[in-house]
């Protein structure tokens, strides 16, 4: 499928002098992003083309591109009307949002309070707002200081901020399936973590027996695949027999005889 070759762009250099005339240089970008459909586009467009080489039958068509009669009818209408702009995606975004109705002041309260108490929770920043006269939910004391965190408009410690990063990557990690059916020991769950004491740092390492709640714990002063190989082993020597481990492939028994070779 040939195409037009898009005009050449100015350099950084000579977009430099454009801070003038930014919005006649954004619309000349956006007429030129219109001029080349997207994949989507195209793939629309060819159905339209099978759909008006077989009488326009919009079932037939819907069948032969595993597709609901109803999305055929849209997308012709809608390349009817618009041509191929009308083939492109559209925001499913509503047009009208729920606007905040929280009043300034109590926003800039919540703020300077969650400064100041940086690791509260809404509950007890909810209960120093209660003692100024502001009633305000927790939930509203959530959702705003959300807000403040999307618009760079709050001053965390860096600690709060590495908290955060944390959790959601801790959302992230493998959780042990709700079928998974503990009847026998063996079953366990690994895990580490970093303490602080002071200026100095330590990482512990811990394995719960799912059924027998046995657990094996390590302490080391640096977290590496070394002393994680080390705890594996220790683990190894206690009678957890035929136990099992989460992984990218979910949970598996591990034989007696497999033990070592599936973990090294």
């Amino acid at each position: 499928r040939a195409r037009s070759v898009a005009p050449t762009l100015p350099h950084s250099g000579a977009a430099m002098g454009l801070a003038s005339s930014e919005p006649r240089h954004f619309k000349e970008l956006a007429e030129i992003a219109r001029a080349f459909p997207s994949t989507a586009a195209i793939h629309r467009h060819d159905v339209l083309r099978w759909h008006a080489e077989h009488e326009s039958r919009v079932r037939l068509t819907a069948r032969h591109f595993g597709l609901s009669p109803d999305t055929v009818s849209r997308w012709a209408r809608a390349y009817a009307e618009l041509g191929t702009r009308g083939l492109e995606g559209q925001s499913r975004r509503p047009k009208r949002m729920r606007q905040p109705t929280t009043p300034t002041a109590t926003v800039v309260r919540i703020r300077e309070l969650r400064e100041l108490y940086p690791r509260w929770g809404r509950e007890k920043l909810r209960v120093l707002l209660l003692r100024e006269g502001l009633d305000v939910s927790a939930k509203t004391i959530d959702r705003t200081i959300n807000r403040l965190r999307a618009r760079g408009d709050l001053k965390e410690p860096l600690s709060v901020r590495k908290a955060l990063r944390a959790r959601a990557r801790a959302a992230l990690r493998p959780r042990r399936p709700g079928d998974l059916v503990v009847d026998r020991p063996g079953f366990l769950q690994i895990d580490s973590q970093e303490l602080r004491l002071g200026p100095h740092v330590i990482f512990t390492f811990a394995a719960v027996d799912f059924f027998t709640r046995k657990r094996v714990v390590a302490a080391s002063n640096r977290l590496t695949s070394a002393a994680g190989a080390r705890f594996l082993q220790r683990v190894q020597e206690r009678d957890f027999w035929g136990f099992s481990v989460p992984g990218d492939r979910g949970y598996g028994p591990i034989s007696p005889p497999q033990k070592r070779s599936q973990f090294i």
